[in-house]
C-alpha cells in the first residue's frame, strides 16, 4: 500500500486518469491523487501543487494507471475489470468497496501473528482466512434497488472476498517486513556491542 501511494504521488501518469463522480456522468481528469480519512484530494495539472478535494462518498470509482479502483474511507480498492461489463455487477463492486469493511480484525490478527510468531506461523491464519468467503452477516450490503438481483449479490460477495484477501495478505507482508526489520536491528546491535567489547581491551 505504501509503495502504491508513493507511485501515485510521485510518478507521472502513464495513462488517462479519471475520477467518476457518484452516480453521475461527470468525470474529473487528474494528474496526482491521494486519499486520507474519507477525503480524496487531486491535482488537475502537473504544475499545480494546490490540491482540490472532495469526500469519498461523492466518488464512485477511479480509473488510474490502467486499473479501476473503488474508493473506501482510507483506501483505493482494486476492482476486476470484468465487473464493469454489466451495470449491475459494476454497482455491486463499487458498493462493496464503499460498504464492506469487516476484514479489519482478520487483517490485524494476521499482522500480529506474522510479526510476533514469525512468518511461518503467520501463513496459517492468512491461508485459512483467504480460503473462506466473508460471512453474510459481515457483508454490510446496502439496501438499494439492485439488492434482490442474484448477479448483484454474487458480485458484491466476490469483490468483498477480493478486498478481504488483499488486506489479509498485505497485513501478512507488513508483519513479515516488520519482523525482518526487527531481526536486522537486533543483529546490528549485537555486532555493535561485540565491536565495543573487543575494542575495549
Amino acid at each position: 500500500m505504501i509503495f502504491f501511494i508513493l507511485t501515485v504521488l510521485f510518478f507521472p501518469a502513464i495513462s488517462q486518469n479519471e475520477i467518476y463522480l457518484a452516480r453521475k456522468d461527470t468525470v474529473i481528469k487528474f494528474y496526482k491523487i491521494k486519499i486520507k480519512k474519507a477525503e480524496l484530494k487531486y491535482t488537475v495539472k502537473k504544475k499545480d501543487r494546490r490540491y482540490k478535494s472532495m469526500l469519498t462518498d461523492e466518488v464512485d470509482y477511479v480509473k488510474m494507471y490502467g486499473n479501476i479502483y473503488g474508493v473506501s474511507d482510507k483506501y483505493f480498492l482494486k476492482i476486476d475489470k470484468k465487473f464493469f461489463e454489466n451495470d449491475t455487477s459494476k454497482h455491486a463492486a463499487i458498493d462493496a468497496c464503499k460498504h464492506y469493511n469487516m476484514y479489519k480484525k482478520a487483517a490485524k490478527g494476521t499482522f500480529w501473528t506474522s510479526f510476533v510468531a514469525g512468518p511461518a506461523f503467520g501463513l496459517i491464519p492468512a491461508i485459512i482466512i483467504t480460503k473462506k468467503s466473508p460471512l453474510e452477516i459481515n457483508l454490510n450490503m446496502p439496501d438499494n434497488s439492485y439488492k434482490n438481483s442474484k448477479l448483484y449479490q454474487e458480485t458484491y460477495k466476490l469483490q468483498a472476498k477480493r478486498i478481504k484477501n488483499s488486506k489479509v495478505w498485505e497485513s501478512y507482508g507488513n508483519g513479515l517486513l516488520m519482523d525482518l526489520e526487527l531481526a536486522s536491528a537486533v543483529i546490528a546491535l549485537s555486532y555493535f556491542g561485540l565491536y565495543l567489547a573487543t575494542t575495549a581491551f
